[in-house]
């Protein structure tokens, strides 16, 4: 997943306006950023979403970041999880809802 599609929305005006009416744009998300990931989630509105939680960072050492995803499992059609042991003790034990596009 590259990075750089992130500054497609400061181009121009009109690219701003075109990259907020696609929820697709917005439905890959790399949790590298909190405010970032929340916006995503909100911008990819009911699109399966790709998660991608890159290796430990240390602002979701403790788990919490990942319970934004958890509200929104029944849409996510992919997660990696490559993270503290916290973080992913976190998602297995909220994870108790259906995913019913994961593959």
């Amino acid at each position: 997943m590259r990075q750089g599609w992130h500054s497609v929305p400061a181009v121009c005006a009109r690219w701003r306006r075109l990259a907020l009416s696609l929820p697709q744009f917005w439905s890959s998300l790399l949790f590298t950023n909190p405010e970032l990931t929340h916006a995503m989630l909100e911008r990819s509105k009911q699109v399966p979403l790709h998660v991608v939680f890159p290796g430990p960072e240390s602002w979701y050492s403790d788990g919490s970041q990942v319970l934004p995803v958890i509200e929104h499992l029944n849409r996510v059609a992919f997660i990696s999880l490559s993270s503290f042991v916290d973080t992913l003790h976190t998602f297995t034990q909220a994870a108790c809802r259906p995913a019913p596009l994961l593959r």
